[in-house]
């Protein structure tokens, strides 16, 4: 079953920038990523670029439907989630946009959530937010990234 119309559009390469929260105040970097259609037209596939401290951070996204408005999440990056892949469940709405959320073992203690949402804001912009959820339900911003297309993939 192939994937949402709304996010097909979103195949090409875009440019933008990343907030990344380790405190109050994000830090701001430069941020790339190609999105492509994958394994037949079933998945939406990011792969972005950003940097931390002069160093590249990689990740991948991708995204699948599992029915009727459900959709499933698999991500890695490597700066957050370098040894394991986050599977994440969830939902695609009519506009294009696309919220999932998985769950990782914390150090010590219940699991923690992480919360994506894929945001397509037209034909030439969208956003990808991930949220950090404590185990009390306390949501924290992590990372924002904010795309322009800069070549679309047809």
């Amino acid at each position: 079953m192939r994937i949402a119309l709304e996010l097909e559009r979103l195949a090409g390469t875009w440019q933008g920038k990343n907030l990344l929260w380790l405190s109050e105040e994000p830090i701001e970097s430069v941020t790339t990523a190609t999105v492509r259609m994958a394994a037949g037209g079933t998945c939406l596939c990011v792969e972005y670029v950003w940097s931390y401290e002069g160093e590249a951070v990689e990740g991948i996204l991708l995204i699948g439907r599992q029915g009727a408005g459900a959709v499933q999440g698999i991500w890695r990056d490597s700066f957050h989630s370098s040894e394991e892949f986050l599977i994440s469940d969830g939902k695609a709405e009519g506009s294009g946009d696309v919220q999932i959320l998985g769950h990782y073992a914390a150090q010590s203690g219940p699991d923690w959530g992480w919360r994506t949402l894929l945001r397509a804001d037209g034909k030439d912009r969208f956003e990808i937010m991930m949220v950090n959820i404590s185990p009390d339900g306390e949501e924290t911003p992590a990372v924002r990234m904010e795309f322009g297309r800069t070549v679309r993939l047809d």
